[in-house]
């Protein structure tokens, strides 16, 4: 993650959005993501993205039991 200042690059905005959805992220932190999701359609995209292949891996997960 860039340490004070948005993601520069597609690995820093996945590992902070990563760090966002397994709740790694301390309120002030998570307060800057959030806003970055709602003003940023880049950053809503790759949430989305990363979210269904949450929900996809779930998924395969609970078949294979």
């Amino acid at each position: 993650m860039a340490a004070n200042g948005p993601p520069t690059d597609d690995v820093e905005l996945q590992e902070e959005l990563t760090a966002y959805l397994d709740g790694e992220l301390d309120p002030p932190q998570r307060r800057q993501v959030e806003e970055r999701i709602s003003s940023d359609a880049r950053y809503r995209t790759e949430l989305a993205r990363l979210e269904r292949l949450r929900r996809g891996a779930r998924r395969r997960g609970a078949r294979r039991r």
